[in-house]
């Protein structure tokens, strides 16, 4: 499995909020962690995932997601999809970025 196959690419009305509470809550990362500069696992890849699916689930470019996440630069959002594309190979990554789309999925169709 890879986050291609997790990760279509489809623009959707989906809002970056909904996505960045949903993977903070999964997880257990305060949102500002998201944005902070910590290299430390799990904020690291949580910040990732959260790169990832904005720009996988919403109508933001590279560098819409980038101006989002403290102005850090178009190749950072492109190094955070391929990170996580590499990651959801791990069956219990998965497990966390599936938990992670549904539960996106669900908050926005409240």
């Amino acid at each position: 499995m890879n986050a291609r196959s997790i990760l279509p690419r489809r623009q959707s009305n989906i809002a970056r909020e909904s996505i960045l509470r949903a993977v903070c809550e999964v997880w257990h990362i305060d949102e500002q962690e998201i944005f902070g500069p910590s290299k430390k696992q799990p904020e690291s890849f949580a910040r990732q995932l959260c790169m990832a699916l904005m720009y996988q689930m919403t109508n933001m470019t590279l560098m819409d997601v980038g101006a989002y996440f403290s102005n850090r630069h178009h190749s950072t959002i492109l190094h955070a999809i391929k990170r996580v594309d590499l990651a959801s190979s791990d069956p219990d990554i998965a497990k966390l970025i599936n938990q992670s789309i549904r539960k996106i999925q669900s908050n926005e169709t409240r």
